[in-house]
């Protein structure tokens, strides 16, 4: 229906979500749902570190980068200085399969030639690549290794780069990735920090620590 919509002439982009909306709800969230997917929108912790954040230059990290397309929407949302991209490009086991991501390597650095003097690459396994990151982090954005021992270890190594006022978070914080959920819900708990999620992402900020 939307590709029919968007066919018809003399109609804006807007009226016609606004009409998919109305008389087709579900799908209307299908759509949004995909173009989050494909990053042709950005994901809810991006779009919150561009509230946040606004015009400042920020230092960030995103760990498990892939082809690189949610990088590419935090660097063409928000300003900035320094982004470490982490991820080793190494095949390992994740929910019972195994994921080569070889191939992923060779798309992201193309996708990233323009951006030379902001991103820094560390090919690395992420447990190792933090001794790496050089500057404090403004933000981190782990979306790594999916299992329960992984993603603890992630946030419990990133963590204490992230400078008071700052924001952790990642992507797929839902029922298929339940290690994800149990290494981030035990984070909140352990530090009272308040949880923010929308949709499949999760983020908290550093200085809202419980006394």
């Amino acid at each position: 229906m939307v590709f029919i919509l968007n066919k018809v002439k003399n109609i804006t982009k807007g009226t016609r979500h606004k009409i998919v909306r109305i008389i087709a709800p579900n799908l209307y969230k299908d759509y949004l749902s995909l173009l989050e997917r494909n990053n042709e929108i950005p994901r809810p912790m991006v779009v919150f570190l561009k509230e946040y954040f606004k015009d400042k230059l920020l230092v960030g990290c995103e760990i498990g980068v892939s082809e690189g397309l949610n990088s590419l929407s935090i660097l063409n949302e928000l300003n900035i200085k320094e982004l470490y991209l982490v991820d080793p490009y190494a095949p390992y086991f994740q929910e019972g399969k195994c994921l080569d991501y070889s191939k992923a390597e060779g798309i992201a650095h193309k996708r990233f030639k323009e951006y030379k003097g902001k991103v820094i690459w560390v090919k690395e396994y992420s447990e190792s690549a933090v001794k790496n990151i050089k500057s404090p982090l403004d933000f981190c954005y782990i979306d790594g290794n999916h299992q329960y021992l992984n993603v603890v270890d992630d946030i419990s190594n990133y963590f204490p780069l992230i400078k008071q006022g700052g924001v952790i978070g990642g992507h797929d914080f839902n029922g298929n990735y339940l290690g994800v959920c149990r290494a981030v819900i035990e984070f909140s708990q352990k530090t009272k920090l308040v949880l923010q999620t929308k949709k499949n992402d999760w983020w908290t900020i550093k200085e809202e620590m419980g006394k």
